[in-house]
């Protein structure tokens, strides 16, 4: 989780958009048997899966089932992930407008009508069930900025971003969230306001990831600037 990988999205191929099967061809991919405790073999047969993205050099591994074809898919999962997280696309901040994929996932802008999940998204209807407690706006003289300085209610206008992590869409959300937030140097004020959101959703929805969250930090340390709280 060191330094981030920026790439111009102009030209270069988006793989976090490419379906199951092109992502993979983008990839090495191996099986082997993995260990359990004390050498045991987890598995009979070579059903762990380890894969390492050749454009970008990131690597994922799953072994936790006796399936091949799961662990695939659970590391194409964390191989998506891993690029939202470790890949930059968003180079310059002046002409970003948020994306659709994203505005359906941020309700109850306080500067006009809230925003719903579009019901043929994938994971809307599970959007739906943890949307209600996501709702509430918190009061502009509780949010925190990034620097623990508290933010003026101004700035802190905006919505609650709520997603599942396990949303296919989940990555793209994640992924724009960080591209905007290092495009802003990194100062969470800034970027939740040109998310659409409070400057206390950014933080809570990076709190949530924990691999995003400590390569944030860790990039503001880097920075010599203070740890998100």
């Amino acid at each position: 989780m060191g330094q981030h990988k920026t790439h111009d999205g102009a030209s270069d191929r988006d793989s976090l958009l490419l379906d199951d099967a092109a992502l993979l061809l983008e990839c090495e991919f191996d099986t082997y048997r993995a260990r359990g405790p004390g050498g045991q073999k987890r598995n009979k047969t070579d059903s762990a899966v380890r894969l390492r993205h050749r454009p970008s050099g990131l690597m994922a591994i799953a072994v936790e089932t006796r399936s091949q074809h799961q662990n695939k898919a659970h590391a194409l999962r964390r191989l998506r992930h891993a690029l939202a997280v470790q890949v930059r696309r968003l180079t310059s901040i002046s002409q970003y407008e948020p994306s659709a994929v994203l505005a359906r996932y941020v309700r109850g802008s306080r500067s006009g009508s809230p925003v719903e999940a579009d019901s043929r998204s994938p994971g809307a209807q599970a959007e739906r069930k943890e949307g209600a407690a996501c709702l509430e706006t918190p009061d502009p003289e509780t949010v925190i900025d990034a620097g623990g300085e508290r933010a003026s209610p101004a700035r802190s206008a905006g919505g609650a971003l709520s997603i599942n992590e396990k949303n296919p869409e989940y990555a793209q959300v994640l992924r724009e969230v960080l591209d905007v937030l290092f495009a802003c140097d990194l100062r969470a004020g800034e970027a939740a306001k040109r998310l659409g959101i409070t400057t206390s959703q950014l933080i809570k929805f990076l709190r949530k990831d924990t691999h995003a969250w400590g390569h944030v930090n860790q990039q503001r340390a880097q920075r010599g600037e203070p740890a998100l709280r």
